[in-house]
């Protein structure tokens, strides 16, 4: 999907498509300077004569027949299809790699779920409460405090993270339809 969709290798499918036109075009093209001229006139200096002059023009590197241009363009599509498949490359392993990010950020995610938040809730009411009533001493407390914040912010950032490497391949892909189950090869 994302070879047909990504629009960085479609440009560059139109472009070798535009130089293959072209270069057809300069293949059939052989005489690139012929010039046909014609002229009507008329002589009014004693008899009048009517003429017609035809005439034929061209360059005399005759036996070139733009032979050069035609090779340029062919090296130039020639560059372009070089240029075509290590884009193409590049965005596949990009493309893998994101995946294998996405992949490791939902199994990450799992065991650092946001369902877990409100039970620290409760273990940190708890702990107020029993600070209050003397039975937890401040250091307890504090660390106590110190983790369940610090869980807080990885649930968070696990959260965040993966919703950066779902964008990710949804940017590789240039689908908006992608569920977050891969099968990459």
């Amino acid at each position: 999907e994302m070879l047909q969709r990504n629009p960085i290798l479609k440009k560059a499918k139109i472009s070798i498509q535009k130089s293959t036109a072209e270069a057809r075009l300069a293949g059939l093209e052989k005489y690139s300077d012929l010039k046909i001229q014609g002229a009507i006139g008329e002589d009014r200096s004693g008899v009048a004569n009517k003429f017609f002059d035809l005439g034929v023009t061209f360059n005399i590197p005759v036996l070139d027949r733009n032979q050069n241009q035609a090779k340029s363009i062919e090296s130039r599509i020639a560059s372009e299809n070089y240029l075509l498949s290590h884009q193409t490359r590049l965005l596949i392993s990009k493309l893998n790699a994101a995946i294998i990010d996405y992949e490791s950020a939902r199994e990450i995610l799992k065991n650092f779920s946001i369902d877990s938040i409100s039970e620290m809730e409760e273990k940190l009411n708890f702990a107020d409460t029993e600070f209050q009533k003397g039975r937890l001493n401040l250091i307890s407390y504090l660390e106590l405090e110190t983790q369940l914040h610090e869980t807080h912010h990885a649930i968070y950032d696990t959260q965040l993270e993966y919703v950066d490497t779902y964008i990710q391949v949804l940017f590789l892909t240039n689908n908006s339809t992608f569920t977050g189950e891969s099968n990459a090869k």
